[in-house]
């Protein structure tokens, strides 16, 4: 296997732009349903999981603030999706500025 090859094929910019505002609300919705369930089930079942963790382990201060950072940077994450998942569904157009800002290509060739 050539791996040359292999890499000039993986550098190959792909445009799925297109395919995205195709499918937009389907998109949006499909966002905003994960992120309801996700938020859901993290509101849910955060006490018995802390204490699942807690017990298992150690150090329980460590390990306890550990699992809560990640619970919250689930939560904010989550919901930070909704409204984005809302303006994916309604108006893609206002995320245009970011897609531009993100939409650069990174590859071998031009990497220093």
């Amino acid at each position: 296997m050539n791996l040359r090859a292999f890499f000039q094929r993986l550098d190959k910019p792909r445009d799925v732009k297109r395919a995205v505002y195709r499918v937009h609300r389907l998109a949006g919705i499909l966002l905003f349903a994960g992120a309801i369930y996700a938020l859901d089930r993290l509101w849910s079942s955060y006490a018995r999981v802390l204490g699942r963790f807690i017990d298992a382990w150690g150090y329980a201060g460590l390990h306890g603030m550990l699992v809560e950072t990640l619970w919250l940077f689930l939560l904010i994450g989550n919901a930070l999706a909704l409204p984005a998942s809302l303006v994916v569904v309604f108006r893609p157009s206002l995320l245009k500025g970011l897609e531009r800002w993100a939409d650069r290509f990174y590859g071998l060739r031009n990497s220093s």
